[in-house]
């Protein structure tokens, strides 16, 4: 049979406006996972297989186990947010406590008591591991949030699905000064040319604002002259991201 050439699904980072209208939308009970996605950057099947065992209390990081990780390597994340630790506590608090959900069925209650865990740290509202309806509550809250989530060419698939929390945390780290090799450390990408040539893509705009923060001038002919994002914590810009990328290039 012929091959039948599909449009190559690029998924698009979310805007700073648009991750707080998104946590701003959420539930009450899908908010912390959302959140959590967004400031470690692991894969949904990385988060929706964590158990309390894999939180290193003492050094505040996720631990992601080599047998649920995409390359097989454990690493360990960082747990930078105070309201992931705190929801994180109070997790691992109430854990004993949970109860298994009850369906619309006996049947659905069955399936619901035996999937029924305590020891997962995120959880559905039936307390059962995370599936694959996660992806529908992340539509759903986008929705909400009046999100575009269309990719740019027909037949292309979202250009904004749960993953795409992930792409948002790699692309917001580095524009915001964050080390590469680092960073790919914290997402698993264990070629950096991967994680370079996957997310910078989306650094265009941080090049337009970092001309157009010139004091002297008089704006563009769309917008008026834009202010370049400084990080708070380390007062870097964009020019951190040109050399860290040819410093990669000068390696090899």
């Amino acid at each position: 049979p012929l091959k039948v050439e599909r449009p190559y699904k690029e998924r698009r980072p979310l805007t700073v406006a648009e991750v707080q209208r998104i946590i701003a939308e959420s539930t009450d009970h899908y908010r912390p996972i959302w959140r959590a996605l967004l400031t470690t950057g692991m894969r949904i099947s990385e988060l929706a297989s964590l158990r309390f065992k894999d939180v290193d209390w003492d050094t505040r990081e996720f631990i992601v186990r080599g047998y649920t990780a995409k390359n097989h390597n454990e690493r360990r994340i960082p747990i930078e947010d105070a309201e992931v630790w705190s929801d994180l506590q109070h997790r691992r608090a109430s854990a004993d406590s949970r109860e298994p959900g009850k369906g619309t069925t006996r049947e659905i209650t069955a399936q619901i008591a035996k999937r029924f865990s305590k020891e997962h740290v995120y959880v559905t509202m039936a307390n059962t591991p995370l599936g694959n309806n996660i992806q529908e509550r992340f539509y759903e809250t986008c929705a909400r949030a009046g999100v575009a989530v269309e990719g740019l060419e027909e037949g292309q698939g979202n250009a904004v699905d749960i993953h795409a929390l992930r792409g948002t945390f790699a692309t917001h780290a580095a524009a915001n000064g964050a080390d590469i090799a680092a960073l790919g450390e914290v997402t698993g990408h264990k070629d950096i040319s991967v994680l370079l040539n996957h997310y910078t893509k989306s650094m265009a705009q941080t090049k337009r604002r970092a001309v157009a923060s010139l004091p002297w001038l008089t704006g563009t002919p769309e917008a008026p002259a834009a202010t370049l994002p400084i990080d708070r914590h380390t007062g870097v810009t964009a020019s951190r991201i040109a050399s860290q990328l040819q410093a990669v290039s000068d390696v090899g």
